[in-house]
């Protein structure tokens, strides 16, 4: 429940009133249980990478006050029920409230806005209209999402789950995406990879302008990558396999070649 030692001693010195006031020389369990419900204290989000590889769910990063965690994300794809496709965002929080001691402001998050850009994206490489599609994204934990630094994970989930192919649960990623399929920077970057080390990750993509030289000296694989092709190749086999309820219907991919919208069609 603690992020920092003043939260920490402030949790254990309320207990230890408690104590005192019932004439015990020790603090109990309970105690602390009293003092998390009575202060409201939020326990701090520990996620460990996932125990099998499946299909639409990956690993993204996100910082939590200053630590790096694990961020989970889901996404669901099928053909449109309807004549138009919908799109469905869960699990975040779309506005935040920033207290300090001077003054009080709003954070909305971009999480939205993320998601589109990260469709854009995917039409341009794979000459698809996403608007066919009724696509899930969401964002498991409740935590608040910005959305930009979720680019990349995105893109991943809802790649997978076109696609129907199982992603690697033993890497994680970080990165904004355009919408013409470059990877951007984001912020935070140190700690995310840190998070996914401690989250048992062996590997962690992030955006190639974010690379620093002692990357390359941690105790987990470190891949900077600057586009969406890249992130591809280096993810998803290099040959699509056809599924008839999906994508690969009318459309065959490889990672490493991306056809044009009149050649898929002729395909």
């Amino acid at each position: 429940y603690a992020s920092n030692g003043r939260d920490t001693v402030n949790i254990v010195q309320a207990a230890l009133s408690l104590a005192i006031l019932e004439g015990r020389t020790y603090i109990h369990e309970n105690d602390i249980n009293w003092v998390v419900e009575a202060g409201r204290y939020q326990p701090l989000p520990q996620k460990m990478i996932p125990k099998k590889q499946k299909v639409g769910v990956v690993n993204g990063l996100a910082v939590y006050g200053n630590k790096g965690i694990l961020l989970t994300l889901e996404a669901f794809v099928q053909k449109a029920k309807e004549e138009k496709g919908t799109l469905t965002i869960t699990g975040i929080i779309e506005q935040e409230i920033l207290k300090t001691r001077q003054s009080e402001s709003k954070r909305k998050s971009n999480a939205k806005a993320s998601v589109e850009n990260v469709l854009t994206a995917l039409e341009q490489i794979t000459s698809l209209s996403m608007k066919e599609y009724d696509i899930h994204v969401n964002f498991t934990g409740g935590a608040p999402i910005d959305g930009p630094s979720a680019g990349v994970a995105i893109f991943c989930a809802i790649y997978s789950a076109l696609f129907r192919i199982k992603m690697d649960n033993k890497i994680a990623m970080t990165g904004e995406v355009s919408i013409y399929g470059d990877v951007l920077p984001v912020g935070g970057v140190s700690a995310k990879i840190e998070g996914a080390k401690e989250a048992g990750a062996t590997k962690v993509l992030i955006p190639a302008d974010n690379w620093q030289a002692k990357y390359a000296d941690m105790e987990i694989e470190v891949k900077p990558i600057r586009t969406l092709k890249e992130v591809i190749t280096e993810l998803f086999d290099t040959e699509q396999k056809e599924n008839k309820d999906y994508a690969l219907t009318n459309t065959i991919l490889t990672a490493s070649s991306f056809l044009e919208r009149k050649e898929a069609k002729e395909l």
